[in-house]
Parts: C-alpha cells; sequence; structure tokens
C-alpha cells in the first residue's frame, strides 16, 4: 500500500508540473515553489562552533543557531540549542551577570521552542521563570521579548483579557521595532478572532510599518492574515496576491511553517472557489516539498488539505488513499513522540540513579566524618592531659629563661655603654682632623686662587694691553688678542673655581646656569640648560659639585675651540641615585676611531675615575657629538 500511494504521489508530482506550467502560461497563478532545498543555518556556524573553545563565545553561537531554527519553524532544533545553552551556563564555574544572562537566553529559547511545538503550559512555565530572573537586573530587552512570549501563550491558551493587557503594556513600555511589530500582530489577531475585521486590519497594517521590511516574518504574517480578511470580504484577488505574496517571499527566507500556512490558505480558498485544480496542485506541490525536506508535520497538514480537495472533487479513492498516508504519517509521529518520551524517562532514570549513587556517597562520607570526630575527641582528651602537666614545668623554665634575659641584657647595655664613650671619643678627633683638612683646603685654595689672580692674571692683562697697541698689524692684533683675551677669562674662571665658598654658598644649579649665561652672552653660541630636580641637584656633595663644574667647564671650552657649534643642550638630573650630565652640539664632530683625545677629555676621565663615574661619546663628522656622563650619588 505504502508503496502504491507513493508512486501515486510521484505520478501525481509530474503531471503538477505540466499543470502549472499551463496555469502560469493562462495568467492563473503567478508563483513557483517546488524543488527548494531547506538549509536554516549556515554552516559556517557549525565551523566555528565546533573550534570554539570559549564558553562566552560557545553561548553566542547556541544562541544565534536557535535564533534561526526558531525563525524557520524547527521548534525541536529550537528546544535542543536552547538546552545546550542552559547546560552549558549550569556549567560554568563562575557565577555572573553573564552567565544569568545565558540563563535567560535559554528560557527565552525554551518558551519559544515550546510556544511554536504547542506546548503552551510548558512555555508559560519557561517565560515566568525568566521573568523572575529579570526581576534582578534591568535588562529591559529581554524582559519584553518574555513578556512577548507570555503574551503568545495567553493568546494560545484562550486567555484574551491577560493577552490583550500584556501585548497593551508593551506597546506603551517598549522601544524595539520587531517587539512593536508582533504586539501589534497579535493584537489584530484578538480582533479578527472577535469579528472586527476592520481593527484587525489596522493593527496588522500598523505592523507592517512598524517592521517596514518585507521579507521579515513578522510582515508576511501580517500579510497572510490580511489575505485572509480579503477572502472574508469576498475580495478573492487580492487574498490570491497576498498568499502568493507570502508563498514566494517565505520559501525564499526559509519561513517553512509561514510556507505551509499560506499553501494551506491558498488551497482552501481555491477549493472554496471550486478551482481544484488549482488547489490540489498547490497542495501537492507543498507536499512534494514536505516530502524533499522530511518534515512530517507539514505532510500532515498538508494532507489534510488534499483530503478535503479529494472530498469536494469527488475523488473518493484518492481521498482514502491520502487517508491511509495521514494514519501512518500520525503513526510516525506518534513514534517520534514515544522515542523522545523514552529518551527523557531514560535520562530521568540515570539522573535519579546518579542522585541515588550521590546519597549513598554522603552517607558513607558522613560515617567517615563521625569516625574523624571520635578520634578527633580522643585526640584532644590525651592532648588536655598532657597540657596539664606540661604547662606547670614550661613556667619554671620561663621565669629561669627570664632571669638570663635580664642578666645578658644588664652586660649588653653595659658593653655598649663603653662602645658609645669609645665612639664619641672616636668621633670627635675625625671632626678635629677633618675640620684642619677642610681649613688647610681652603687656606690653600684662596692661596691658589689669588696667586692666579694678581701674579698670572695681571700680567696676561699687561700682554692684552701691549697687543692692542694701534701700531701693529690688524689682523695679527685681532688674532693675538682673541687668544690673549680667551686665555685670560680661562685663568680668571679658574681663579673663581679653586674657591670653594661659592659652591657652599650657592645653589649649584644656579651657579651652573650664571657660567652658562656668561657664555651664552659673550660668544655666538646658543646654550640651553635643564637640572631636575634641582633640589637634590644642590644637595650634592661638594666634591661633586667642583668636579662636575669643571667637567662643565672643560666641555663648553672644547666645543668653542674645536666645533664651532651653533647650539649647546646640557641637562643634569638625578634618577636612583645616579646623577647624569648629558651635553650636546651641532658642531662639526669627530671620528671617534681616527681622532685621538686631547688633554680636555683626558682630563675629564681622570676626574670621573676620582668619582668613580663613567662616560659615553657618541660622534662623526659633520653630525655634532653628544656625551653621557653618570655619576653615583
Amino acid at each position: 500500500m505504502q508503496n502504491r500511494i507513493n508512486l501515486f504521489f510521484l505520478i501525481q508530482v509530474l503531471l503538477i508540473c505540466i499543470l502549472q506550467n499551463s496555469l502560469l502560461a493562462q495568467g492563473q497563478i503567478n508563483f513557483t515553489a517546488f524543488g527548494h532545498q531547506p538549509k536554516t543555518v549556515p554552516d559556517s556556524l557549525f565551523v566555528a562552533l565546533s573550534a570554539s573553545t570559549d564558553v562566552d563565545k560557545t553561548a553566542q553561537l547556541f544562541t544565534q543557531i536557535a535564533k534561526l531554527h526558531l525563525q524557520h519553524g524547527n521548534s525541536d532544533s529550537v528546544l535542543y540549542y536552547a538546552k545546550k545553552l542552559d547546560t552549558l551556563s549550569l556549567g560554568s564555574l563562575k557565577k555572573t551577570s553573564k552567565n544569568n544572562t545565558f540563563k535567560q537566553q535559554s528560557l527565552l529559547l525554551l518558551g519559544n521552542g515550546n510556544l511554536q511545538k504547542g506546548f503552551f503550559d510548558d512555555a508559560m512555565a519557561a517565560f515566568f521563570h525568566g521573568l523572575n530572573l529579570t526581576n534582578k537586573q534591568k535588562n529591559y530587552d529581554l524582559r519584553h521579548e518574555l513578556e512577548l512570549g507570555l503574551g503568545k501563550s495567553y493568546f494560545k491558551k484562550d486567555s484574551i483579557g491577560k493577552a490583550v493587557a500584556m501585548f497593551t503594556q508593551l506597546c506603551d513600555t517598549s522601544e524595539s521595532p520587531q517587539i512593536l511589530a508582533e504586539a501589534n500582530y497579535y493584537l489584530g489577531n484578538i480582533q479578527l478572532q472577535q469579528d472586527n475585521r476592520q481593527k484587525a486590519k489596522n493593527y496588522y497594517v500598523k505592523a507592517q510599518e512598524l517592521i517596514n521590511d518585507q521579507n521579515s516574518k513578522v510582515y508576511l504574517a501580517a500579510t497572510l492574515t490580511l489575505g485572509n480578511i480579503h477572502a472574508l470580504n469576498q475580495e478573492v484577488n487580492l487574498a490570491y496576491l497576498n498568499f502568493e505574496q507570502v508563498m514566494q517571499k517565505s520559501i525564499a527566507q526559509r519561513y517553512y511553517d509561514l510556507y505551509t500556512q499560506a499553501i494551506l490558505r491558498y488551497g482552501q480558498l481555491s477549493r472554496e472557489q471550486e478551482n481544484y485544480e488549482v488547489a490540489e496542485m498547490v497542495l501537492s506541490m507543498g507536499y512534494a516539498n514536505s516530502l524533499q525536506w522530511n518534515n512530517l508535520e507539514m505532510q500532515k497538514d498538508i494532507i489534510q488539505g488534499l483530503i478535503a480537495t479529494y472530498k469536494a472533487k469527488g475523488d473518493f479513492e484518492n481521498a482514502y488513499a491520502l487517508m491511509t498516508q495521514f494514519v501512518r504519517l500520525n503513526k510516525e509521529l506518534a513514534q517520534q513522540q514515544n522515542k523522545e518520551t523514552i529518551k527523557e524517562l531514560q535520562v530521568q532514570y540515570e539522573t535519579v540513579q546518579k542522585e541515588n549513587e550521590i546519597l549513598a556517597l554522603k552517607e558513607t562520607q558522613l560515617q567517615k566524618e563521625n569516625e574523624l570526630d571520635r578520634q578527633r575527641t580522643i585526640k584532644k582528651a590525651v592532648l588536655y592531659g598532657f597540657l596539664a602537666v606540661l604547662v606547670p614545668i614550661i613556667g619554671l623554665l620561663v621565669v629561669y629563661y627570664q632571669k638570663l634575659q635580664t642578666q645578658s641584657k644588664l652586660n649588653e647595655q653595659q658593653e655598649e655603654l663603653s662602645q658609645q664613650r669609645m665612639k664619641t671619643l672616636m668621633n670627635k678627633q675625625e671632626l678635629a682632623l677633618a675640620k684642619a683638612g677642610l681649613n688647610a683646603q681652603h687656606h690653600e685654595r684662596s692661596r691658589i686662587a689669588k696667586q692666579l689672580h694678581d701674579s698670572i692674571g695681571g700680567n696676561l692683562a699687561g700682554i692684552k694691553l701691549q697687543l692692542s697697541s694701534p701700531n701693529m698689524d690688524k689682523e695679527v692684533q685681532k688674532e693675538v688678542a682673541l687668544q690673549v683675551n680667551e686665555t685670560y677669562e680661562l685663568v680668571r674662571e679658574i681663579s673663581h673655581d679653586l674657591t670653594p665658598k661659592k659652591f657652599i654658598q650657592d645653589d649649584f644649579s644656579a651657579l651652573l646656569k650664571d657660567y652658562l649665561k656668561r657664555i651664552d652672552q659673550n660668544a655666538t653660541v646658543e646654550i640651553s640648560f635643564s637640572a631636575h630636580p634641582k633640589e637634590r641637584i644642590n644637595l650634592i656633595s661638594e666634591k661633586i659639585k667642583v668636579e662636575l663644574y669643571q667637567i662643565t667647564q672643560e666641555l663648553v671650552t672644547n666645543t668653542l675651540k674645536h666645533a664651532k657649534a651653533k647650539h649647546i643642550d646640557l641637562h643634569i638630573n638625578i634618577l636612583d641615585d645616579v646623577l647624569q650630565l648629558l651635553f650636546e652640539d651641532d658642531g662639526f664632530g669627530f671620528n671617534l676611531q681616527n681622532t685621538s683625545q686631547g688633554i680636555g677629555l683626558k682630563n675629564i676621565k681622570q676626574r670621573l675615575h676620582y668619582l668613580q663615574g663613567t662616560m659615553v661619546i657618541d660622534s662623526a663628522l659633520n653630525r655634532g657629538t653628544a656625551i653621557t656622563i653618570e655619576i653615583p650619588v
């Protein structure tokens, strides 16, 4: 019997194709919808899911795939991924707000999947659970989606008053065009159920305007229901146009549940208009697609439409054959549902077994804990008895130890007093010697400074005056005068440098700044100077101040003599107890490998050796010179 029916429908499909072409040529229908292979989820999402190792990413993919199945009417797949998402949120070790959102999303999908499958009580339970969770958070978008699902459940269970209240509330509170469109669509369904056709039509048109997308499922659902209103108003052509639009677009967008409804309404309207050939062709075409898609629910619905068509046509033989097919489909669906029920029962049985195992483990653990408590009690009793004997002995030992400690502290204090007296005497002697050394050094430097200033300085000043005689050759006079003037200034600076008084009384950074300012005013070179932090730089030892001042003079003098620079940068800073001097000029520079170091650089190295400092020179011809000096402070 089964083979005869399948052969009958294969022959019928071939005839339908011929009839379809004939009707298309005559203009009676203007759509085609045969031979589409359903593919609701892109392969890329499954590839990404198999490669995902991140919990958040996996949860997002579960949600995305479930929503696609929901959109295309695959309720079983929606429920599967909703449970997977719920398991993922429960299995996470970290209880975060994001995990709670996954839980709410799984409940929303579970409710919509049950709603689509016709399990309205289960759907309402899921929506209520989700709403209880959203009360603890301010996730208004998710809350509105759950309220929308609850309103649909009320509508399906004929609780019209509660449904109207829920949809009206959503129209007042939600800002989502999708949610507003669906709320208006269901308000239209309620009005149509009460035979208020014009009000229903207004709600459907408003839903379409809100969503503003002709490929949207809500838009097409409203179009289908508008076609029903046209059919009720005997506006047959308009009804056909609406149904054809829904059939074309829903199969293109893979809305298979909506496609089935459009097929059935088109067949019903054609049957009512006694266009049995068109009704048979359209329903058979839908049946052929349902066979190709292996969608048993769709096959059952369409076969009912075909049976009604054959009865109206008087073809009771085919009606009987289809009735047999209908019975077979019911059995297959029942078997599938039984298999699902058995699976659920098996899971429940395994869960109970695991719970019993857990209870047994808990009892064993409890016995072990009781035994441990008993052993702890015995150990505590023994310990307390031992302590009762041990405490007096420890008290005696403590008293004896304290006496020894007191005697030892007295001896240590006497030794410390003796050492302090010796240290005081030694410090006094060292201070006396240091003062004597400083006075001698001060007198010696003053004597050398006076000698340089009075004798050498005076002599050079006299030479300068003699060479300034107008009888000498002007070029020679100018060159000699410059050399002598430079020598005079250097001797003058040396005489000032050898006097340590200014390093004691003046801020060192200000002293350097004044020196560089004098050079800047009397030479063609421009000098930039910075010191940071000035407070720490001014507090460095006198020894470092003197040597650093003289190093700076050597560097500036070498640049003025040899580099012919236009600009000099001098920066001094202290970081991590290291004083750093950075000296740069834009002069001629020199080749480090081919140029021997002059007296100036050798003097600088000797001073740095005395201060345990280091110097790095970076120079090249026509690229200037950069010198970095570091001195521990």
